[in-house]
């Protein structure tokens, strides 16, 4: 029978810190020769060694066989704390303190779990990683041994949803006896929480979650997801920006109406250039009288003779033909007109036939899925047997 240690469960400090992860060596008085340390006083479990400080900077629960004993404490990089010699160890056959029975307020049950800064195994525990457990010879590939029964019974009937090889059978210990394996539960790249009612009413916090085994207040129910793809109605309500083409190349017509009956005064006409315009002058002839003169000496009057000789009065009658100036080439002449007084029109633009415009809305974000992790540390979880 083991003695259990009354320096079980107490905290280590250095320095006004706790020390997880401290050291604890116990060897036998007076030397240096390592002392067995079992988990409990029946089992025959053995710790590791050396001891290590529990995630609340205990030292963890532990028995030891008859024989006083020494123990060293130091920090996780060996920074010596404290170092005791001769430490009486009271044998249960004395009927001292320690003996075969677990102080029922410093004894750790079966099914209680451990966080620890570790990964290898630890005596009289094993992992959460949803290998199985069972008796020696049961071919369980976490443990196999006798010192699983106590854990084996507790899983059995505690969580349903974890399985045995070949089935449940009438009792957990009927399962045990006929070697069959049972599954620990699985913390792999799990987070903890608290089941939703755990002995009192459902605090509701989980009502949102999504579950892939059990319920919010179903032991040993698992869920969430580590990334997350949003669905239309998880987004947010937002605008989009859009840009609008023409749907083809289109015209439009105008009418312009007169503002009342009126008019434009001053119209200029001006030349342009050197030029001529054609005259078309008709035929036409004119008479006139003409002496034709002999000898003599006449004198002016009515045809009156003055002096010697003879004359005579004939009447000639001359012509033309008319003339014709034609234009000096091709030519255009520029009108200015003045408005008659301030005025206004009106236009009117009508559609040129119906038509429609193309609105094209760009897409925005990706749709991928987005992490749904919170900052985390990475550690191994321990269940006791």
């Amino acid at each position: 029978m083991a003695n259990y240690v009354p320096l079980s469960l107490q905290p280590i400090f250095f320095n006004g810190r706790p020390q997880v992860g401290a050291k604890i060596y116990v060897y036998n008085a007076g030397g240096n020769t390592p002392r067995e340390c079992y988990s409990d006083g029946v089992s025959g479990a053995l710790h590791a060694w050396p001891l290590l400080s529990d995630s609340n900077a205990c030292i963890p629960a532990f028995w030891v066989g008859d024989g006083d004993i020494k123990i060293v404490i130091t920090t996780a990089d060996n920074q010596v704390i404290r170092s005791v010699d001769n430490i009486p160890i009271v044998s249960s056959a004395s009927g001292g303190g320690g003996g075969g029975e677990t102080p029922p307020a410093t004894d750790i049950p079966a099914g209680f779990i451990m966080p620890a800064h570790m990964d290898g195994p630890v005596t009289g525990w094993v992992r959460c990683n949803g290998k199985s457990i069972g008796k020696a010879g049961s071919g369980a590939t976490e443990r196999a041994n006798a010192d699983c029964y106590d854990l084996f019974v507790k899983l059995w009937l505690e969580d349903a949803n974890l399985s045995v090889t070949a089935g449940r059978g009438a009792s957990a210990d009927a399962d045990w006896n006929a070697g069959k394996m049972l599954s620990l539960p699985d913390y792999r790249g799990r987070a903890l929480v608290g089941l939703d009612d755990m002995g009192s009413t459902a605090a509701n916090r989980l009502s949102g979650a999504t579950y892939l085994a059990g319920n919010a207040t179903t032991l040993g129910a698992t869920g969430g997801a580590p990334t997350v793809t949003l669905s239309l109605g998880q987004m947010p309500v937002h605008a989009h920006t859009g840009t609008a083409s023409a749907s083809g190349e289109h015209t439009h017509t105008n009418t312009v109406s007169s503002a009342g009956n009126h008019n434009h005064a001053n119209a200029n006409t001006n030349t342009t250039g050197e030029h001529s315009h054609g005259v078309t002058d008709p035929g036409h002839s004119h008479s006139e009288n003409r002496f034709t003169a002999n000898t003599g000496l006449y004198a002016a009057g009515a045809f009156g003779a003055l002096g010697s000789g003879s004359n005579s009065l004939t009447n000639t009658t001359s012509s033309s033909t008319g003339v014709t100036i034609n234009n000096n080439g091709s030519h255009f002449h520029s009108v200015s007109m003045d408005d008659a007084g301030n005025h206004s029109h009106t236009v009117t633009i009508a559609n040129s036939t119906t038509h429609t415009h193309t609105v094209t809305i760009a897409n925005s974000g990706s749709g991928e899925a987005h992490n749904n992790m919170q900052p985390f540390v990475l550690l191994t979880y321990y269940i006791k047997l």
